[in-house]
């Protein structure tokens, strides 16, 4: 899929896509694996496992050379506020995702609103 992706060209990826995004707690896919909290996804009646984070896949964006448009629901303006603390290199949250071994997200370069259905 990398070397796909790599070959389409693809210069910007929404994340979270579809309807995952109006139950998507991006604090909850952060950190070390084992200590991310599962989740029933209200949309899908599935369990979320956090599994696939931010890391990972920040990482996966480097390797197929893509930048984050970042998905927000604007139900959720509080988290937004919080990643955006998270993001900045000198808050408390950026200096522990650098403890984790990753200097990214720094920000993205998109945001993407997403309107919750009333």
């Amino acid at each position: 899929m990398i070397e796909l992706v790599k070959e389409l060209g693809v210069s910007t990826i929404r994340y979270p896509g579809g309807n995952f995004v109006s139950g998507f707690r991006w604090e909850d896919s952060v950190g070390p694996k084992e200590q991310r909290p599962h989740r029933l996804d209200l949309a899908w009646h599935s369990t979320e496992t956090n599994e696939i984070g931010m890391h990972e896949f920040s990482t996966w964006l480097e390797k197929v050379g893509s930048e984050l448009m970042l998905a927000v629901n604007l139900g959720t303006r509080a988290r937004w506020k919080l990643w955006t603390c998270w993001s900045t290199p000198t808050s408390a949250p950026g200096r522990s995702c650098r403890t984790a071994g990753r200097s990214w997200p720094g920000g993205a370069l998109w945001r993407q609103n997403v309107v919750p259905r009333q």
